[in-house]
């Protein structure tokens, strides 16, 4: 008679082409590839400068449009530096309001001489020529006109219906 002897089952250990080790990346290196091309790239289109769109001084402004200029500020009152809220503004055939801050913004503007006006019901206008190169800000104190103040000119009859000249 004849002995049989029964051993359990142990499957085979799996191969590496089953587990597919070798066909794929490992999942982190699937996220982490697009993040290390956009720095390479980004850092390849920068200059010693630390700008894409020229190198020189450090901190310096750089515009891609090297034609163009802005201008910036605010408009307070002379004296008590209080926020002057709707001044109107005009440099080169562009037109701005301050905001309720005081403040004003105007961009894209040509670069070469211009003239700022500022004015505001209740304060003498303002003006300053500019020569616009780059980036600008400019704080603008306006006066306020006063109860003493004079004012000089003439007034012909019937240009100003309601109007009340006193000597």
């Amino acid at each position: 008679m004849t002995r049989l002897t029964i051993k359990p089952f142990v499957p085979p250990p799996p191969s590496l082409e089953a587990m597919n080790v070798h066909s794929r990346s490992p999942r982190w290196s699937r996220f982490l590839f697009p993040i290390f091309l956009f720095v390479i790239l980004f850092l390849t289109g920068c200059d010693s400068g630390g700008s894409l769109y020229g190198g020189g001084a450090p901190g310096a402004t750089y515009s891609p449009f090297p034609n163009l200029a802005l201008l910036s500020g605010s408009v307070l009152e002379k004296g008590t530096r209080v926020p002057v809220a709707g001044a109107h503004l005009k440099i080169a055939g562009e037109y701005a309001d301050s905001d309720s801050a005081g403040r004003y913004r105007f961009g894209d503007l040509t670069k070469g001489e211009a003239f700022l006006n500022v004015s505001k019901g209740g304060y003498r206008p303002w003006g300053k020529s500019i020569n616009l190169t780059g980036s600008h800000v400019i704080t603008v104190y306006l006066t306020p006109i006063t109860a003493d103040t004079t004012l000089a000119g003439s007034l012909r009859a019937g240009s100003s219906p309601g109007a009340l000249v006193q000597p």
